[in-house]
């Protein structure tokens, strides 16, 4: 009986502890898209995510912060990934796992390298 209790009490603070982390994923993306192309996109893009539990899909969306051109790329696309999931969406997520080392840019970054040594704030485009 005790075990039991401990058992389901163990995987209640489990599910708890995701549900904390995907809200806390959500609420970083709508910080990251605000600050880069500004609070009504971040705003709008909070709204789309607001009912998104998916981390690949929640994934899918911070690649495209990093690769859309404009705010209005960034929903238009982001409408499409959450019509369509993650796996049939227009753009090809890469597991965390397989990204490259830090400090090594992808050949279609948009920063310099010696960007990467900087804290986030004193990065300029």
């Amino acid at each position: 009986m005790l075990e039991e209790a401990i058992i389901e009490w163990r995987e209640a603070a489990v599910a708890e502890g995701l549900a904390q982390g995907i809200a806390n994923e959500r609420a970083l993306l709508r910080r990251i898209a605000a600050r880069r192309f500004g609070v009504a996109a971040g705003d709008a893009l909070a709204t789309l995510l607001m009912k998104e539990e998916g981390a690949e899909r929640l994934a899918t969306i911070g690649d495209l912060i990093v690769d859309a051109a404009s705010g209005e790329e960034l929903l238009g696309r982001s409408r499409s990934v959450m019509a369509h999931g993650s796996g049939g969406s227009p753009t090809q997520h890469t597991p965390y796992c397989a990204l490259r080392p830090i400090g090594q840019p992808s050949a279609g970054a948009r920063m310099p390298s010696a960007a990467l040594a900087r804290p986030a704030h004193q990065i300029r485009e």
